[in-house]
């Protein structure tokens, strides 16, 4: 099952941004090599803040431009909040995946896009 990675950082000092982007780096890899997972592509926005909708992202548009052509079938992020600051917006992508039959997985908040699936946000 091939996975993608999402990486964002925020901040546009160098070295926060560089620590941010290791940090979630070295936590979606541990968590792939733990389920042995084939990473199809890692998708990274630096200096991207987390109002900037997803898809105005560079990296963000990739991603799911790739996913509409359904080239992998989990999407992989450290937490949540990578793909939005305000719940609306982390609901919508994660719906969005969903309707492409792709999963969405916060390795660092196990359990966190199945609450928000089922809760009242998703409408």
């Amino acid at each position: 099952m091939p996975v993608a990675i999402y990486l964002r950082s925020a901040t546009f000092r160098r070295s926060d941004e560089e620590d941010s982007l290791r940090a979630q780096r070295n936590a979606i890899s541990a968590y792939c090599d733990r389920h042995r997972l084939n990473v199809f592509r890692e998708y990274e926005d630096n200096g991207v803040g987390g109002y900037e909708p997803l898809a105005s992202r560079p990296e963000g548009s990739r991603l799911m431009s790739d996913a509409s052509e359904r080239k992998f079938d989990k999407l992989l992020v450290c937490t949540l909040d990578r793909l939005g600051r305000s719940a609306t917006d982390v609901v919508r992508a994660v719906e969005h995946f969903e309707r492409l039959g792709i999963t969405v997985e916060a390795v660092s908040q196990p359990g966190a896009v199945a609450f928000i699936s089922n809760s009242e946000l998703a409408g």
